[in-house]
């Protein structure tokens, strides 16, 4: 059976433009409402709390991507401990290129791949209008390649 979601996914012929890595420990909110591409984020190890403009919260954990194809303002912060309300982060970029988030030094509770992309197909516009705000899979460990 062909899956219509899965299908409309590759019409619109997705080119990465950005990724990192990101790691994450101890307490953190990282905001963007400055966002001009497609995110995405594939968590590779823990859980996080993802809260996006008009929906409620989600909690990811290991193995859940998140697509957001029509842009909108976002926040990624720990689940344990929750951040206490006001609390901004800003993500450092060590020599190794792994952008560290919340507590520097230590081992990172959490892991994930995070990213931006564009669309190459002519009807991009068309086609984002079709898709959900935000796609959420779990478990599909062939979206973390």
């Amino acid at each position: 059976m062909i899956d219509p979601l899965s299908q409309e996914i590759s019409l619109l012929r997705q080119q990465a433009l950005s990724s990192k890595l990101v790691q994450a420990s101890g307490t953190f909110r990282v905001c963007r409402d400055d966002v001009e591409e497609v995110f995405y984020c594939m968590l590779l190890a823990g859980q996080v709390r993802l809260e996006v403009v008009g929906h409620a919260p989600v909690d990811l954990t290991a193995g859940s991507f998140v697509l957001i194809p029509a842009i909108a303002p976002f926040a990624v912060s720990s689940l344990v401990p929750p951040p206490p309300v006001g609390l901004v982060s800003q993500p450092v970029t060590g020599v190794d290129g792994i952008t560290r988030i919340g507590t520097i030094d230590g081992p990172a509770q959490v892991e994930m791949l995070v990213g931006h992309c564009s669309f190459g197909s002519p009807d991009a516009e068309l086609l984002v209008s079709l898709l959900p705000d935000m796609i959420l899979v779990h478990g599909e460990a062939r979206l973390a390649a």
